[in-house]
């Protein structure tokens, strides 16, 4: 017996197409999409925790730097300590043979260090009206040095200055301790132009110190 099939042509060409494009989709290896992440979580692994700090270890201080000017030996001398009285200045010291001997006598401690500039001022005093004469300053100021604490890091100062005036065959008119002592009792300022001064200059190797 034959029996005849009627077939929907249409529909046929759909489950075919359906069939093979299952058949063919690739099949994928990739792992699974993990599921989202806690925002709980999250927030924690974001927080950054410091490392612990050790309360006993202190910044290391930096070092102090050494004050100019403030040299005190063992045996008590200190430069930094001295009162410059010019109370016996008075009209005496007026006119033109005197100008302005009032200001280098209370002016001494710019140039030297207190105990010195004291030593100084008794000298002047000592002298009188003579002081107006800026040779009998000069001897004044000389014979004060000796007052000044010796400050042993001028030593090498003048070793080098000393130095360099042999060097020239130049001999100084100061010993060492004569230029430690200058050194020694004037301030900073005065001190780096002293040293320069000493020699050797044009005018040789002579003690230096200011005079006013």
């Amino acid at each position: 017996m034959h029996r005849e099939f009627k077939v929907d042509r249409d529909r046929f060409l759909l489950l075919s197409l359906a069939l093979a494009a299952q058949h063919c989709a690739p099949t994928s290896n990739a792992p699974a999409a993990a599921p989202p992440a806690d925002p709980q979580e999250e927030s924690r692994s974001a927080i950054e925790i410091p490392a612990t700090v050790d309360s006993t270890e202190q910044p290391s201080a930096e070092p102090e730097e050494p004050v100019d000017d403030q040299m005190t030996v063992a045996n008590g001398c200190d430069n930094e300590v001295g009162t410059v009285n010019c109370g016996f200045v008075d009209s005496r010291y007026a006119g033109p043979a005197c100008e302005g001997f009032g200001g280098s006598c209370s002016g001494l401690t710019h140039a030297y260090k207190p105990r010195v500039a004291e030593a100084i001022a008794n000298c002047y005093a000592a002298a009188g009206r003579r002081a107006c004469d800026i040779r009998v300053r000069n001897s004044c100021i000389r014979e004060s040095l000796s007052a000044a604490c010796p400050d042993p890091t001028q030593e090498p100062v003048c070793q080098a200055t000393m130095q360099r005036c042999a060097d020239r065959g130049i001999t100084p008119r100061y010993s060492q301790n004569e230029c430690v002592a200058a050194l020694s009792a004037l301030q900073k300022k005065e001190r780096d132009w002293a040293a320069g001064a000493m020699g050797p200059t044009s005018e040789g190797c002579k003690l230096a110190f200011a005079v006013y």
